[in-house]
């Protein structure tokens, strides 16, 4: 008998147990400003709502003037502008600008645009 009640009380000890440490991480899970895209610079940085301007970290665009140029920045347009996005920030590049990973709606705006083939991958902003 002594040995079920033992059972019994292990049982009632871990279940508050293991909801506290499921609310702990839902409490400690980052949670994403998201930012307004106000203006679409080329295929891979643009400018939000608070003035920053901002550029993905692992892809290059063709310039605007080169072939491809237009079309990735009308891809990214098409996909971002005017919309709400979620960034994860890295650092600044030599232009100042904050080098970034864009999120719409949880899904990446930067593999979109690589798989378009309008854009490249550039291990760790290399470009």
């Amino acid at each position: 008998m002594r040995k079920k009640w033992l059972v019994w009380l292990g049982y009632l000890l871990l279940i508050p147990s293991i909801l506290f440490n499921l609310w702990q991480k839902s409490n400690n899970e980052p949670q994403r400003e998201t930012y307004l895209v106000t203006d679409i610079y080329d295929g891979d940085s643009f400018k939000v709502d608070n003035q920053m301007i901002l550029r993905m970290f692992n892809i290059d665009a063709p310039e605007k003037e080169l072939c491809g140029g237009k079309e990735a920045k009308q891809l990214l347009t098409d996909l971002i502008f005017n919309k709400r996005v979620s960034i994860h920030a890295y650092s600044h590049d030599v232009y100042r600008r904050l080098l970034v990973d864009v999120f719409l709606d949880g899904k990446s705006i930067e593999e979109k645009l690589i798989v378009s083939g309008w854009v490249e991958y550039v291990h760790g902003g290399e470009n």
